[in-house]
């Protein structure tokens, strides 16, 4: 057990960048501040999201539940043994609300030095002395007195699925390093199906990669002066293919979990005809004023690739199955009156200015071109929903 007298704080231990990230992403899954770009804020920015950060953890938890950040960044920063024991035994009195949220945004990957806060002074020294001297005080506190902090934990399997999950967060977080500081990009379902993960933790993927997409969408917009200033070493097509490789990460988190819920074994269970499947489905059978008339319901059963008009928005929509490559990744179907099975992210839809001669074109197009039809419409694209309405055509169906 560490005293102030008799031990020395620990000489910093190298982290691999590896390591970091990893412990980013076990803390990445709560709403708290992040410091995503904080090393090019200036020194007011920073200190001003180092308050609002200080003030969210003592709002919004409590030491007990902060604790466990200390105990991570001890362990991340190679403390001996003992002192990590030790630690585990203080009371929580012993603590300070501000070394527990300090632990936090370090772990979340505040910047160790900023010259314009602090006095440029590393932060994780002043932890490292706090932590000992903690040590040091509470060096006679006895078992009847220790926080609630459980010294060792049962380990579960949806513990054992979480730390398998952060690990590939972890190496995801590095990916995303890589493509920044080397412009060198990766397939997260690779990484995802080579580890295995449970699907109940891929879908967790897109909450913790979308807030960074808004980010930079919004940095595109060009209206706040803090989001520019800190992005300022990126071009527009920098920001634009960043957005591009975010979505990627998304994109291969949806897929493999498509693929990953498609491979399962399934009970065997009587078919269900086609007809009973679709007569959910509320749908316009034609529409004369254009001279529309739908396909039969049942034709969409198994394909890949579905094409509509709503006749009272006069917009035309596109759904398509996820796609790894050139690989579709199951097919689509219909529950109710919806269609299931679609790639949520690239199944849109574009509103027709000119919907009698746009749409003899459409008729006119073979699969081939059909790939780029929805880029030769000069309107907004929007995702589409999956519910049919009783407006809808059916146009196209395609395996």
């Amino acid at each position: 057990m560490a005293t102030a007298k008799t031990k020395a704080a620990p000489k910093p231990a190298k982290v691999t960048k590896k390591q970091v990230a990893v412990h980013r992403a076990k803390v990445s899954r709560d709403n708290s501040p992040n410091w995503t770009g904080a090393e090019y804020w200036t020194g007011e920015q920073f200190t001003k999201q180092f308050h609002v950060t200080m003030e969210h953890y003592r709002f919004e938890s409590s030491i007990k539940a902060m604790r466990p950040n200390i105990l991570e960044w001890m362990e991340l920063h190679k403390f001996v043994k003992d002192d990590i024991v030790a630690f585990r035994k203080l009371k929580d009195t012993r603590l300070s609300s501000t070394m527990c949220s300090i632990a936090a945004c370090l772990l979340r990957g505040m910047p160790l030095v900023h010259e314009g806060f602090n006095a440029g002074k590393d932060t994780s020294n002043w932890l490292r002395a706090e932590v000992i001297l903690a040590l040091a005080a509470g060096a006679n506190d006895t078992d009847d007195e220790v926080s609630d902090v459980p010294v060792i934990a049962k380990t579960t399997i949806q513990d054992r699925l979480a730390d398998k999950f952060s690990e590939a967060m972890g190496e995801i977080e590095g990916g995303i390093d890589t493509y920044f500081t080397e412009g060198k990009a990766f397939s997260a379902f690779k990484l995802l199906s080579g580890q295995n993960i449970a699907v109940q933790f891929a879908t967790k993927i897109p909450n913790l990669i979308q807030p960074r997409i808004n980010e930079l969408t919004e940095l595109l917009v060009g209206k706040d002066s803090q989001l520019m200033e800190a992005y300022s070493h990126l071009s527009k097509k920098e920001v634009k293919d960043a957005i591009k490789f975010y979505e990627n990460i998304i994109n291969d988190a949806m897929v493999y979990k498509t693929s990953k819920i498609a491979t399962r074994a399934k009970p065997v269970r009587k078919a269900v005809p086609p007809e009973k499947q679709v007569r959910g489905l509320k749908f316009l059978k034609e529409f004369a004023a254009l001279g529309l008339k739908s396909i039969a319901p049942t034709d969409i059963l198994g394909v890949s690739e579905l094409w509509v008009f709503n006749t009272k928005t006069r917009k035309i929509g596109r759904f398509t199955v996820p796609m790894h490559g050139d690989m579709a990744i199951g097919t689509l179907g219909v529950k109710g009156s919806a269609i299931v099975g679609y790639d949520e992210l690239k199944s849109t839809c574009k509103t027709l200015r000119k919907p009698d001669v746009q749409l003899k074109e459409f008729k006119a197009c073979g699969k081939p071109q059909l790939r780029k039809f929805m880029d030769t419409i000069k309107s907004v694209e929007t995702k589409l929903k999956g519910r049919i309405s009783p407006e809808t055509i059916l146009l196209r169906a395609i395996k």
